[in-house]
């Protein structure tokens, strides 16, 4: 009958929720808190390029005021 699929449903829903959950936390551990960030354009790798040279870090952005003042 229909009902004998909903056991091996419910145990593939299961082992996909977990491991998408463990994948969330994995990468929250080892970044410090943070998520990590996808790169999925050019300019989104320029930017990463640019955080990591400002910050030493890509995930641990910080604001203007780490950029270097312009002399005139």
């Amino acid at each position: 009958m229909w009902y004998e699929i909903l056991p091996g449903l419910g145990l593939m829903v299961g082992l996909i929720t977990v491991s998408g959950a463990a994948n969330y936390y994995l990468q929250k551990f080892r970044h410090g808190g943070k998520l990590e960030r996808d790169i999925r354009s050019r300019f989104d790798w320029h930017l990463k390029k640019r955080d990591e040279k400002l910050a030493g870090q890509f995930y641990n952005v910080k604001g203007l005021e780490w950029l270097p003042e312009k002399s005139p």
